[in-house]
């Protein structure tokens, strides 16, 4: 959302429309694209995986503990809703990574969506995912207080809609593409 004024500028004379899921599937719309978060290879021929990702801790500078580290810390626990499932839980990203914590079930449950909110706002240390933490970290606002991370096979994806050829939305998946390559280098796709 904070680099879509950008289309605005590489696109002008597109009119670009963003709904979620359940507005989408209340009212029926099929949208011209769609940007999903999970792993959808061998899904759907057509699906292109916008970026490869990883999930590691962070926090708030100033909610990191001067001594203890991560067995001291809060650990934030992500509440699954439907359709946000994929990313690891702590004790996945302890085993993965060789790190002990006394208690790694205990800490705040927060909704998948709040959870890098939470973390900013220095209620604990979230497990996040690349792409999802990318603008906080290097605003200083988050930082990664261990540098082990863990691969996932979940992303973000391009998924196609029966519209997807025309002209404008071939402008907003270039324009995408740019952003995405501007930030995290080449991506999936570009690669292969």
């Amino acid at each position: 959302m904070p680099r879509l004024s950008g289309f605005g500028r590489f696109a002008p004379d597109v009119d670009l429309v963003i709904a979620d899921r359940p507005h989408e599937a209340a009212s029926g719309a099929v949208p011209d694209v769609a940007i999903e978060w999970g792993d959808f290879t061998g899904a759907e021929a057509a699906a292109e995986r916008l970026t490869d990702e990883e999930v590691f801790p962070v926090c708030a500078p100033s909610s990191w503990p001067a001594e203890g580290g991560l067995g001291r810390a809060t650990l934030l626990h992500r509440r699954h809703s439907p359709g946000c499932a994929g990313v690891p839980d702590w004790p996945a990203f302890l085993k993965a990574t060789g790190r002990r914590v006394a208690a790694p079930d205990t800490g705040p449950r927060v909704a998948g969506t709040m959870i890098i909110d939470a973390a900013r706002a220095g209620c604990g240390v979230a497990l996040a995912h690349r792409t999802g933490a990318h603008d906080d970290l290097a605003a200083g606002r988050l930082v990664r207080p261990v540098p082990e991370s863990m691969k996932t096979a979940n992303g973000y994806w391009l998924l196609p809609g029966p519209a997807s050829g025309r002209p404008e939305v071939q402008a907003f998946c270039a324009w995408l593409r740019q952003e995405l390559a501007a930030c995290f280098g080449p991506q999936p796709s570009a690669r292969e």
